[in-house]
């Protein structure tokens, strides 16, 4: 894991905050991710949900963003479907999990890169809502190892490997939502893992 400070300005940053809260948005109903977050959530004593609160944010909208992310990882490909505008309520933490590594994927660690930037104007610890982090798949396998973690500052923005294990914490402001943009750049990555991550995404292969 990797932080980036000052990806965007905190103007642009803003910018993209009013761009996204502006709009209604449709929000995917057919992902697995709702039955895992269901299970969080049962967990927790709260009410289940019936979708998963992301959509694929519209290309043009963040042009100079994507580069961000390319420029990050030489090599690899950016591909927009694959990216995710996460909206999601105060009350969507995750347990520590992989985003689909398991050992079958050992020796392909680095196919896939991921990255997460905050789209939020402002940040205070008593908010919450970050990234921890618990190392990597050779180390801990399904076991947590120590958290690391990283805080939704303006403008951050947050590298990390597919085989890193992560949970993202609750968030609590009366001021701002917070708004995620989650991404994952590929190199000679096979059909069927792009194919996997997409489904656990979007609820469907790629096309």
């Amino acid at each position: 894991m990797e932080i980036i400070d000052n990806a965007l300005s905190v103007e642009r940053t803003t910018e993209l905050y009013k761009y996204f809260t502006s709009r209604e948005w449709k929000f995917n109903e057919n992902s697995p991710t709702i039955r895992y977050q269901n299970m969080v959530l049962k967990h927790r004593g709260l009410p289940p949900i019936d979708k998963f609160y992301i959509t694929n944010p519209p290309r043009e909208c963040a042009e100079d963003l994507w580069k961000v992310f390319e420029d990050q990882y030489p090599g690899y490909t950016y591909m927009h479907d694959f990216t995710t505008l996460h909206l999601n309520p105060e009350e969507w933490g995750h347990t520590p999990h992989y985003d689909f590594f398991n050992d079958q994927y050992v020796g392909n660690e680095d196919c896939l890169k991921r990255i997460i930037f905050y789209v939020v104007p402002e940040w205070k610890p008593e908010w919450g809502g970050g990234t921890n982090f618990y190392g990597r798949w050779q180390d801990n396998g399904n076991n947590p190892g120590k958290e690391i973690g990283c805080y939704p500052a303006p403008g951050r923005l947050v590298k990390f490997d597919w085989d890193e294990m992560h949970a993202g914490a609750n968030w609590s402001s009366p001021k701002y939502k917070r708004i995620i943009i989650s991404s994952y750049l590929s190199k000679n990555a096979s059909d069927k893992i792009l194919n996997r991550i997409h489904f656990y995404l979007w609820g469907s292969k790629r096309k």
